[in-house]
């Protein structure tokens, strides 16, 4: 496929940073109540995909090393943070899109991938291309996987009412809009990627990519129903999305 992700700006970047700040501890806590890490002993290589900041991928890198193993930490981002100089002995960061993982990082395997909150982002130019650049990158994600690592997602879930792909469809028509009134609308609605895209998916959208992928679902965490106005489940003829929702899918034993 020829389409490749929209970039955020400078703008969007400065506050996915700050909500990386915010959450990170929170989120490692969460992670590693539901994680097994008795499969692994030694040696831990872990990758973080959009990883903002890097103040996720430092705490995972300190929890991990509290527990004893040694540790190899990857972070992947598009974008350059200034906060990467403060964490470059710790972390090995690359700035490069996700598309580009299999061959950015061509001969490493992880025994942990995390996805927080980044799959709604691999946005392109059609809604179309958006779902396959998803699955795109889904497969490669998997493919980057060691023999008992976890590709570990927070998401959240958009289920439509009557169709169940309405909101995801909706939602990225909506924030991939480029008139510069509809975005400040949008963003005023609390779509801060207005102009640049997002596409949320369903439950049933998001068992069938794993499926796809070659992957199996060990682990699914719902998390709390997010406050959506029902001005907003109208336009979007959606059930009130599932917020903070954690996958954690590992290879299967037979891929085709």
């Amino acid at each position: 496929m020829n389409d490749q992700i929209v970039k955020i700006n400078e703008e969007q970047r400065n506050i996915y940073e700050g909500v990386d700040l915010k959450n990170s501890r929170m989120l490692l806590k969460r992670y590693f109540q539901l994680l097994d890490l008795s499969k692994f002993s030694g040696h831990i290589t872990f990758l973080d995909v959009g990883a903002g900041g890097g103040y996720f991928t430092k705490a995972v890198y300190d929890y991990l090393k509290q527990q004893g193993f040694e540790v190899t930490a990857y972070a992947l981002d598009p974008m350059e943070y200034p906060s990467w100089n403060r964490f470059q002995k710790e972390i090995i960061f690359c700035q490069e899109s996700v598309e580009h993982v299999d061959t950015y990082l061509k001969n490493i395997k992880f025994d942990l991938i995390f996805c927080n909150k980044v799959f709604h982002h691999f946005v392109t130019n059609t809604y179309t291309g958006t779902l396959e650049m998803m699955q795109v990158c889904m497969r490669k994600l998997s493919k980057k996987l060691s023999k008992n690592g976890k590709l570990c997602i927070l998401d959240i879930f958009y289920d439509g009412l009557l169709i169940d792909s309405w909101p995801s469809w909706m939602i990225y028509q909506c924030t991939t809009q480029k008139n510069e009134i509809l975005i400040k609308l949008f963003r005023m609605l609390g779509a801060q990627s207005a102009g640049s895209g997002v596409c949320f998916q369903s439950e049933n959208m998001w068992n069938r990519l794993i499926c796809q992928s070659h992957l199996s679902i060990d682990v699914l965490e719902k998390g709390p129903v997010f406050p959506m106005k029902r001005m907003k489940q109208a336009v979007f003829l959606s059930h009130r999305p599932i917020d903070d929702c954690i996958l954690i899918c590992s290879r299967l034993k037979k891929c085709k």
